[in-house]
């Protein structure tokens, strides 16, 4: 007797497991990025991974500095200062604030022609995993964006810097960015320019941060 009933509770447990899963809508898990080994140039190592989920082309970056997270951290948040370094960035500033660790940012890109200049505008958000290491998430924030600006919107982009300590003078920073910029372009000439945008990006933070120019 104490087996049957035991058997029947199992039955209906797994009757009840089977019900609640087709009443519950399908969630799809996406896997981890994995990114590709694309080049390295000066020290600069450069990968590239497809992300489905936003439909983003992202490449990353990782870089070693010679200069403590602390001043990397505030040197991104120098938005004033970012056409000197961010790839075809003509100018970029600061909307708004909240304290140190939010930060709206909106940046002016320069295209060739034909096609017209880009701005972009994102929310900017620090977390703090341990005094050495932080990182920054850039999402899209459109609220932010005119109706009458003579550039074209970019509404799909994402990014995430990451700053590790490695000791008190030396910094290793890796940077993950993709847009849609609405230009249609073969896929290898997308991605050679993705990488070299990277590229020129971290190369000239490197030198700006070290104070070579």
């Amino acid at each position: 007797m104490f087996y049957n009933e035991r058997m029947a509770r199992k039955w209906m447990l797994c009757l009840g497991l089977c019900l609640l899963g087709r009443l519950l809508p399908a969630q799809s898990i996406e896997p981890p990025l994995v990114f590709s080994f694309e080049e390295e140039k000066e020290a600069i190592r450069l990968y590239s991974a497809y992300d489905t989920q936003r439909g983003l082309l992202l490449i990353k970056g990782e870089v070693t500095v010679r200069t403590s997270p602390d001043k990397v951290l505030a040197f991104l948040q120098d938005s004033p200062r970012g056409h000197l370094w961010v790839n075809e960035v003509r100018q970029m500033e600061t909307l708004t604030a909240w304290g140190d660790s939010v930060w709206i940012s909106r940046a002016f890109i320069h295209f060739p022609f034909p096609w017209k200049d880009r701005v972009l505008v994102m929310k900017n958000i620090v977390k703090r995993e341990s005094p050495a290491i932080f990182f920054v998430t850039q999402q899209v924030e459109a609220t932010y964006y005119s109706e009458n600006s003579a550039y074209v919107p970019i509404l799909n982009a994402y990014g995430q810097w990451s700053i590790q300590c490695k000791n008190q003078y030396i910094s290793k920073i890796t940077y993950i960015f993709g847009a849609d910029v609405q230009v249609a372009l073969p896929a290898y000439v997308e991605k050679k320019m993705a990488i070299a945008g990277m590229y020129g990006t971290l190369r000239r933070m490197r030198r700006i941060l070290e104070n070579k120019e």
